[in-house]
């Protein structure tokens, strides 16, 4: 999951802790949305959906993160940007932290999937966590582009699209 960016000028420096969040995420949430959802049932919260309404509510959530995550991994990985600038185009348009954004909606369809009160719990911690680590990040693009973050910030949402200044989330 780790990604080399010495050998990339044009990528700025991830948090320590991005990618063994992630998979401590992971690991942690399916867990917990697993045992509550199907063994334990703890925390089941009580609407009377049948399970085909709550999955056919949570396939957008699916197919939003899928097309996040595909997109926004091509255009940074796969694209060398000369000279180094910052990623404005397709997803990045719409919003700051679109990989991100696709693993937080991945974990909510879940959660509408089984309605499990404790993974909606993990699921607000992991929120906290990604957020930590993008205003850690988003530092490192401000040092790193200077005032073309700082205008880009202004026009493009950090977690919403059309919400310019929910950078004030940090």
């Amino acid at each position: 999951m780790s990604h080399n960016h010495k050998n990339r000028n044009d990528l700025s420096e991830e948090h320590a802790f991005t990618d063994i969040g992630q998979i401590v995420c992971l690991f942690v949430f399916l867990t917990v949305w697993v045992l509550d959802s199907f063994v334990f049932r703890f925390v089941i919260i009580p609407l009377p959906l049948p399970v085909y309404i709550t999955i056919l509510i949570a396939i957008p959530f699916f197919l939003l993160s899928l097309y996040l995550a595909i997109t926004s991994h091509k255009i940074v990985f796969k694209e060398v940007r000369e000279p180094p600038s910052v990623i404005t185009k397709s997803v990045f348009n719409w919003i700051r932290h679109p990989m991100y954004l696709s693993e937080i909606l991945i974990y909510s369809g879940l959660c509408i999937i089984t309605l499990s009160g404790l993974s909606l719990i993990i699921l607000i911690l992991i929120v906290i966590f990604f957020n930590h680590v993008a205003s850690y990040e988003e530092k490192k693009l401000e040092e790193k582009f200077g005032e073309e973050y700082e205008k880009y910030k202004k026009k493009v949402g950090k977690w919403i699209p059309g919400l310019p200044g929910s950078s004030k989330i940090e």
